[in-house]
């Protein structure tokens, strides 16, 4: 509710708040890697923190401004903020007492859930109307091998390998908490401890995150090899 209401907050009055906005109150900065547990993570903030304690922030609502380090329109009751937006610096000026989380998932299990994901939802978006344009038009419809494929295109192996890019402003170990979906239940105790606030599991997406992978992901190992670094990096 509270991301549509900021839809229709005026221009100018975002304009006009974005150069000096600082809050103190937000105390945590969540970032939503896709395809992690980001949409289940945001339910139980939400039943911890109430919901006006949290805010998404995705397209509609300013993920891009904010991805560069700009300041955006939040309520004043938010405590947690949480999206789909890349870490900036500047980020941690705008919100002082606020510290940063983040949930990872094995690269090749990630990338692979993505490419699903897209597919199923036949998303109006750039990835999925490259693929159909330039893949699946063309006749190439076996998901293994559209995969291969994807992993070595320059227009879209940075959306299937995207560690390394993401991390580029603001390091992992600048992280206050980093947790792992294949061990979600165990992790998520550990940051109930670290916030003082009991957070119980919800089961939306995570449920997929143990699947079994396809036995060619160990073919891919070394294709994948900076995201390992950094995936491994905080385990």
């Amino acid at each position: 509710m509270q991301e549509r209401v900021a839809r229709f907050v005026d221009k100018w009055v975002v304009q006009s708040i974005r150069p000096n906005f600082v809050s103190q109150n937000v105390e945590w900065i969540s970032h939503h890697v896709p395809k992690t547990a980001g949409t289940s993570l945001r339910i139980t903030f939400e039943k911890a923190f109430t919901e006006k304690g949290v805010y998404g922030i995705y397209s509609e609502t300013g993920a891009r401004n904010f991805s560069k380090g700009e300041s955006i329109y939040i309520p004043s009751s938010t405590k947690v903020l949480h999206g789909h937006f890349k870490p900036h610096v500047n980020q941690q000026t705008l919100f002082p007492n606020a510290k940063r989380t983040v949930w990872l998932r094995d690269p090749i299990a990630r990338a692979w859930s993505l490419l699903g994901h897209t597919l199923a939802l036949k998303q109006n978006n750039h990835l999925y109307g490259y693929i159909e344009e330039t893949y699946l038009n063309k006749g190439l419809d076996d998901k293994e091998e559209l995969f291969y494929k994807l992993l070595k295109d320059p227009k879209t192996k940075h959306a299937f390998m995207m560690y390394k890019r993401y991390f580029k402003s603001v390091p992992l170990k600048q992280f206050e908490f980093v947790g792992y979906v294949e061990r979600y239940e165990e992790d998520l105790a550990k940051f109930s401890n670290i916030i003082g606030v009991e957070l119980k599991q919800e089961e939306k997406n995570v449920r997929n995150a143990k699947k079994v992978m396809p036995e060619f992901k160990s073919s891919l190992r070394a294709q994948f090899d900076e995201e390992y670094k950094l995936y491994e990096s905080r385990l």
